[in-house]
């Protein structure tokens, strides 16, 4: 009974570790069947064995080498019965070689310690005098910088005055050029006013020739129909007294009045039939005369309002490409006026001295050994944090550098009276050159709004009276009338900037703290 429980206990943990697909129950089983149940239970007691069964990964392996064809050529080179079974002895030698080797790999480990000490401490001695010689560096980088920028100061002062010359409006090259644009049109307009003017005066003989025809043309018409009817008259009297004479009766009524009825249906149409006739014989064939003697001028007249339109199309053209010149000329002007703005404030800002470095560096403790807390380095961690060798800054400090002062400008550090009278000495010179930019900035604004007005008004009023005429048939306007709507949006902008402007100079805009408040975030990067 007890061989069957530890059998079955065998057979369970075997097909638990080789994953059989066998239950507890059918391994039960087994072994309590009446022909074969003892029979597998002394077999799994003698085989089931540790030194008999294979691993997972023993099984795994020798899967692979029988897959490969391994396990027949490693059986071929060796002969596993002259083998010699390992005996308690060398299993003892085999220890003593081991238990040597690990003492020698730990003596090896403990001279490695030791030179990895010694050559972190070589390393941060090399570190400190790295540290020294990129100081030393700094500075000189420092002091190298800070002379390519008196240089590059120097330059920006020529090359600002280049460009305010440049882009001073009251250049005479500037003027001169456009006078003589200015005076080419003006003569073209004064040439074309001139022709405008010949052309709108008509031909007085050619008139007085179609007034005379037409009135006599007129006078025959009346004739002819005053003719006509003394004529109808004569025939219709003449009748009646021969009728009456012969005092014949037998006419029929109806046939009478028919008669009168058409002979006054005849009195209605002689006019227009007088004067169609007329038209067309004699009226007609003479317009048609001084139609073909006026050919020529008309044809005249017709290329000069050709030549008068080409005329204006040139000027409109001409005055847009100066209207884009002037705009980008104002736009140059402009960002001109801004670079030169910030390039003088940029010269102005003071650049801080660089901080002396201290000279001396403490030792960088060994990494075996706790670091011990000295005298001098506990007066040290009070006034600075070793930080990547970086100095620990103040308050104050860190305020003064942000805002691109000298650390020494706020006075003796013992005293807070001179810190206050040195700060406050700061904030008013501050205030004051903020206050001298929003002065500079507001004077420029209003003297380049007030000669953009100008300009816009005198362009104006030049095109106005050059391209409208006064005329004896009304109130002059343009022909297009999407240019008057152009004109009247321009004078409400014109309106509305100038309002603006008054709001500018009527209010205070605070560009003093505008000013300081973009200056502290750009220098407390």
């Amino acid at each position: 009974m007890g061989d069957q429980f530890e059998a079955e206990s065998l057979l369970v943990e075997v097909a638990a570790s080789h994953n059989l697909s066998v239950s507890p129950d059918e391994i039960r089983a087994a072994l309590y069947d009446d022909r074969h149940g003892a029979d597998l239970a002394r077999w799994a007691a003698s085989n089931l064995a540790p030194d008999n069964l294979l691993t997972v990964d023993e099984l795994s392996l020798y899967d692979a080498l029988d897959k490969s064809g391994q396990v027949d050529r490693l059986a071929e080179l060796y002969d596993l019965s002259e083998m010699q079974p390992l005996r308690q002895d060398d299993v003892r030698a085999a220890v003593d070689d081991l238990r040597l080797s690990t003492e020698s790999m730990n003596k090896q480990a403990e001279t490695l310690r030791h030179q990895r000490d010694a050559w972190q401490r070589l390393v941060a001695n090399r570190a400190d005098t790295v540290a020294k010689r990129r100081e030393l560096e700094t500075s000189r980088q420092r002091k190298s910088d800070s002379e390519r920028i008196t240089e590059i100061a120097h330059g920006l002062k020529f090359r600002i005055a280049e460009l305010k010359h440049d882009s001073d409006p009251n250049v005479t090259s500037l003027h001169q050029a456009l006078d003589v644009v200015l005076k080419s049109d003006d003569a073209l307009l004064t040439s074309l006013q001139k022709l405008g003017w010949e052309l709108s005066e008509p031909d007085p003989e050619e008139a007085k020739s179609t007034d005379k025809l037409r009135e006599t043309c007129l006078r025959l018409i009346k004739i002819t129909v005053e003719t006509i009817r003394t004529r109808l008259d004569t025939t219709y009297l003449t009748a009646l007294a021969t009728a009456q004479q012969s005092q014949d009766t037998s006419a029929d009524p109806d046939e009478i009045e028919a008669l009168q009825a058409e002979l006054e249906s005849l009195y209605s149409e002689i006019l227009p039939v007088a004067q169609m006739s007329v038209e067309q014989q004699h009226l007609e064939p003479a317009l048609g005369s001084i139609a073909s003697r006026s050919g020529q001028s008309l044809r005249k007249t017709a290329s000069s309002l050709k030549y008068i339109n080409q005329c204006f199309d040139y000027l409109l053209s001409r005055i847009n490409a100066l209207h884009t010149h002037t705009e980008l000329y104002n736009a140059h002007h402009a960002a001109v006026n801004r670079v030169v703005a910030t390039a003088r404030d940029e010269m102005a800002a003071e650049v801080p001295a660089p901080d002396p470095q201290p000279t001396n560096s403490i030792e960088a403790p060994s990494p075996i050994k706790p670091p011990t807390r000295t005298k001098r380095h506990s007066r040290d961690m009070t006034h600075r944090r070793r930080s990547s060798g970086t100095p620990h800054l103040t308050a104050l400090d860190s305020l003064m550098q942000s805002l691109a002062l000298p650390m020494d400008a706020y006075g003796d550090a013992s005293g807070a009276t001179s810190q206050i009278t040195a700060l406050s000495r700061l904030v008013r010179e501050r205030r004051s050159k903020n206050n001298g930019a929003a002065r500079s900035a507001q004077d420029e604004f209003e003297a380049a709004t007030a000669e953009r007005l100008d300009d816009a008004q005198r362009a104006v009023q030049l095109l106005w009276d050059s391209v409208l005429a006064e005329t004896a048939f009304g109130t002059a306007t343009l022909a297009d009338p999407g240019i008057e709507q152009s004109i009247d949006v321009l004078a409400q902008e014109v309106t509305k900037a100038k309002d603006k402007l008054g709001r500018f100079e009527s209010q205070q805009m605070g560009w003093g703290s505008l000013k300081r408040d973009e200056f502290i975030e750009r220098w407390a990067r």
